[in-house]
């Protein structure tokens, strides 16, 4: 089939004049070339429709045609179908009507681009003098932000606070913290008895009765009476023999010692004389009852007072270590002792020394006892002081700002009985003056429209600010804005 052509004129009789919005959009338009494509119908309202009956194809468009000014008028309609040799009408129709939905999809999607373009352009000019004229972009506000570091000052206080064992008074800087631990440990021994010794045989004992002397006469002490198995008797006292007198007893003991002079009665039982039978006196002796008491030699053992005083050493030595021990182990982490652990100790034994016994018991009792205190509450109500005590210090607008030290600076001394320390705490820390919301306010109306510089030196000249420093934005001016309100502040910790 043969392409007849149109220009862009005929096309679009509705594009009047160049001065339109889309004259110019019509010269980057390549040449439109249609084979067998139906032309547009042209309503009265300007739009353009395809129409079935339109069958003469579009002309090409050259940038010659755009040139004019005029647009060529549309010819009417040929009712004309054209199509290849042998086509049926129903074929050429359907071809018309792809080309023709084709044709239109892409100037639909050409005049859409054109109008989001132009829109885009009006959103960011300001002066819409001319559909697409000069523009110009939005500026933001100029902004500045100001970094102030404020004057920051060393605060310093030693505190005296009492650490009581009981309920602490906080209206006398008293804490808790002081407190009394003590333990009690007792321990046994048994141990033999190491003296020895030999008790020497003892003698029996009785009594001699003497009568019917034939002469008068006295008879000595010592006088011994012989008796079967060689036991004499002995008599301790002298004893005067009157003539035909009374009988007359005196004491007597035996002789050797031991057991052996534990005579029967009547063991002496005669006749004798003294000093001798040819001239002396004669007279009758005996024991009218046994004699008793005589023992033997014997071995022992005893208790002597080193047994006691080795068993009682090593009994404290055991109790003092484990006492103090159970005391220690009472003391917290955070707790110190005031002195040292003081230990007091009893012994006793079941025996005294020279008891006659094989062993003893030896028992032992050990108390301790320390005073214990921390300084944690001691140190924090330091803390504590020195926070309320800055403006004090230092002025007023001051805060004590990041941590505060406490040191123990010297040791406790105890003031009572009941134990109740007293201990001096240093607190240091560092004070920040603190700018108020109110006084950013006059800062910002202050340095608002001022250079930099001048801003600054104004800055340093109030009260509390130490150094500050300007970041300007927004805009090239070298000057702060004129609106307070463009003017933030921050404080440098």
């Amino acid at each position: 089939m043969e392409n007849d052509q149109i220009t862009a004129k005929e096309a679009f009789p509705t594009l009047r004049s160049q001065n339109t919005p889309f004259a110019g959009m019509l010269q980057v338009i390549p040449n439109i070339q249609t084979v067998g494509m139906p032309l547009p119908h042209r309503l009265g309202n300007g739009h353009i429709t395809p129409s079935l009956r339109d069958t003469r194809p579009l002309l090409e468009v050259t940038p010659a045609a755009l040139e004019q000014n005029d647009l060529i008028p549309t010819p009417p309609p040929q009712h004309v179908i054209i199509g290849k040799t042998g086509m049926s009408w129903t074929e050429s129709i359907s071809r018309y009507e792809r080309h023709n939905r084709a044709s239109t999809f892409i100037l639909t999607a050409l005049v859409l681009l054109l109008v989001t373009t132009i829109v885009s352009y009006m959103v960011l000019s300001i002066n819409a003098q001319s559909p697409i004229g000069s523009l110009t972009v939005l500026q933001p506000k100029p902004t500045a932000s100001v970094t102030i570091t404020p004057f920051r000052k060393s605060a310093m206080r030693t505190y005296t606070i009492a650490i009581v064992t009981g309920q602490p008074d906080s209206k006398q800087e008293q804490v808790s913290g002081a407190r009394t631990i003590s333990d009690r440990e007792s321990q046994s021994l048994q141990v033999n008895a190491t003296g020895k010794n030999t008790l020497p045989a003892t003698s029996a004992s009785g009594t001699l009765t003497f009568s019917n002397a034939t002469q008068t006469v006295t008879i000595p002490a010592g006088t011994s009476f012989r008796g079967r198995n060689n036991i004499t008797l002995i008599i301790n006292t002298s004893v005067r023999l009157l003539k035909n007198g009374l009988a007359v007893t005196v004491g007597s003991h035996a002789n050797p010692a031991g057991s052996k002079g534990n005579v029967p009665a009547h063991y002496i039982n005669g006749n004798n004389c003294y000093p001798n039978c040819s001239i002396g006196s004669i007279f009758h002796v005996q024991n009218t009852a046994a004699f008793a008491g005589g023992h033997d030699p014997q071995s022992y053992v005893f208790v002597q007072q080193s047994d006691i005083n080795i068993a009682a050493g090593r009994l404290e030595a055991s109790l003092a270590s484990t006492s103090q021990a159970a005391v220690k182990s009472q003391i917290k982490t955070d707790e110190q002792t005031y002195g040292s652990i003081r230990c007091s100790s009893s012994i006793s034994s079941s025996q005294n020394a020279g008891a006659r016994v094989p062993n003893i018991a030896v028992s032992g009792t050990e108390n301790c006892s320390a005073e214990v205190y921390s300084t944690q509450e001691a140190q924090a109500l330091a803390v504590q002081l020195l926070r309320m005590d800055v403006t004090t210090l230092i002025g007023a607008s001051y805060v004590i700002t990041g941590d505060v030290t406490a040191q123990v600076s010297t040791q406790p001394k105890q003031i009572n009985p009941q134990g109740m320390l007293s201990i001096n705490i240093a607190a240091n820390g560092t004070a920040s003056y603190q700018i108020t919301t109110t006084e950013e306010d006059a800062f910002a109306k202050l340095i608002a429209g001022k250079s930099p510089a001048d801003a600054q030196a104004l800055l340093l000249k109030q009260t509390g600010v130490a150094l500050a420093t300007i970041n300007i934005s927004g805009n090239s001016t070298v000057k702060l804005p004129t609106d307070p309100d463009q003017i933030t502040f921050e404080v440098a910790s």
